[in-house]
């Protein structure tokens, strides 16, 4: 197929009705082999943790290119979500996890995408949408689509928007008549507040996450109960989340102009979850992240905080 002329304006243009911030286009290719080798010494030293679906699927993490026939291009895209005020109730929960849940309003928004490009250009034009739900490297796609750098906490991070942000793909089988580029830029610097921030110590020197001190993953994606050994690391870290963990984000100075903007906590933060009862849970949480992962879990979780 024939490049495509203004496609990547018209992507732009069209993302920016959709609630997402930025977008950027970059030409399908595999995963070059400095990533491929990070990735693989961190699944080989266990920092997945539980996380399973690591050791499946690594020919499609690598090469995109499989997930979509005669896939061209990919295109990145970043929205945003507000931080919340942290409140000391021993009831947090992550800021993102405040809202409806990202892998619907997202995905609705990127298909709206898709049925624009294919009224524009042709409805020959094949394309799929991801938001975390695919093995695709996104913070690596992220930085390629200039859309930002990879900072010490492992995080995204935009100069205007900060980390507070959710990354998405659409790959389609058109190319473009403009990429985008990566940025040399990088703005961490000599800071290292993420890192000396984690509770757990669980942020590494090589802006990796060991995953088996990670806040986030134990309280979100472990299954079942706690060994005596994650007991200590949630309690000696003395944090006050029942799902999540915002410090990372909390403490980067790239995010304190959207921190002074916060809003107030949703209802949601203010629910004594230790009481609640499962249809109360049912309704409340019903669609939100806090619905996938249980109240049986959230419980275990409040139980050691």
């Amino acid at each position: 197929m024939d490049f495509i002329q203004n496609l990547n304006q018209y992507i732009k243009k069209t993302a920016l009705k959709y609630n997402f911030v930025a977008c950027g286009l970059v030409p399908i290719s595999p995963v070059n082999d400095l990533n491929v080798d990070f990735t693989n010494n961190w699944i080989r030293d266990k920092r997945h943790a539980g996380m399973d679906w690591f050791l499946r699927n690594q020919e499609l993490r690598y090469n995109p290119s499989l997930l979509v026939d005669n896939v061209q291009s990919m295109v990145v895209l970043i929205s945003q979500y507000n931080p919340v005020v942290v409140k000391d109730d021993n009831n947090n929960i992550a800021s993102y996890a405040h809202n409806i849940d990202y892998h619907f309003t997202v995905k609705d928004d990127l298909n709206k995408i898709i049925d624009e490009i294919k009224l524009e250009y042709g409805e020959e034009i094949t394309a799929r949408c991801f938001t975390d739900s695919a093995p695709i490297m996104e913070r690596y796609w992220a930085n390629k689509a200039g859309l930002g750098w990879i900072g010490k906490s492992g995080m995204l991070i935009n100069k205007e928007f900060g980390s507070y942000i959710i990354i998405s793909e659409i790959l389609l089988s058109a190319k473009s008549d403009i990429y985008d580029i990566e940025s040399d830029f990088n703005g961490c610097g000599t800071c290292d507040k993420c890192i000396t921030n984690c509770p757990s110590n669980a942020i590494l020197e090589d802006k990796s996450i060991d995953s088996r001190k990670c806040l986030s993953y134990l309280t979100i994606e472990h299954k079942g109960d706690f060994s005596s050994e994650q007991k200590d690391i949630i309690k000696a870290s003395r944090s006050k989340y029942v799902y999540g963990c915002d410090e990372c984000l909390r403490c980067c100075p790239w995010n304190s102009k959207h921190l002074k903007n916060s809003v107030e906590p949703s209802v949601f933060a203010n629910q004594n979850l230790e009481l609640m009862s499962n249809s109360d849970f049912r309704r409340m949480y019903k669609s939100t992240p806090l619905e996938r992962v249980g109240l049986k879990a959230l419980k275990r979780n409040f139980e050691v905080i």
